[in-house]
């Protein structure tokens, strides 16, 4: 499984480009997101960074790894040293990440499906990762199924 790739001038019409993170060796692309860090934040100097969950090739596991675009998304070169976070879990996927300017620092929200909930983990540079807190459980399992990370976005609660 790979990463596929389109631009829209519009985000009506779109074009199709190549294969942007492909599989290779059994590591497989599946859900994540992508973070543009134009401030080069990170120390990287590039303009953008995608994430993904991957099934390497050992058995039911799945870690976070990191690619870098220096050509606005249009090529990924993967990280040499992925993967950037490992639990050791066969399920741990749907990554979110986002700039956190009020704490200097990058957030990924992640889900533990096993375990019904979101985890966050922060970090200076997005190669090195701290985990922040759980969000969960939730409900049980066999009444809301797999739990699953949508978007995420900062979020100042109405009393404070």
């Amino acid at each position: 499984m790979s990463w596929g790739h389109a631009v829209s001038p519009d985000l009506v019409r779109w074009t199709h480009l190549p294969v942007a993170l492909r599989e290779e060796d059994g590591i497989m692309i599946f859900s994540g997101s992508v973070v543009v860090d134009h401030e080069d934040r990170s120390g990287s100097a590039a303009g953008g960074r995608a994430w993904w969950p991957s099934t390497p090739g050992i058995p039911d596991r799945q870690t976070q790894n990191l690619a870098v675009s220096r050509d606005r998304g249009r090529t990924f070169t993967k990280y040499a040293g992925n993967p950037v976070l490992d639990l050791g879990r066969k399920d741990f996927r749907d990554p979110k990440v986002l700039w956190h300017a009020p704490t200097a620092r990058f957030v990924m929200v992640a889900v533990l499906p096993d375990e019904h909930k979101v985890r966050f983990f922060g970090s200076r540079d997005l190669k090195r990762w701290d985990t922040l807190s759980d969000f969960g459980p939730r409900g049980p399992r066999e009444e809301c199924g797999s739990a699953r990370t949508s978007s995420s976005f900062p979020w100042k609660a109405s009393r404070g």
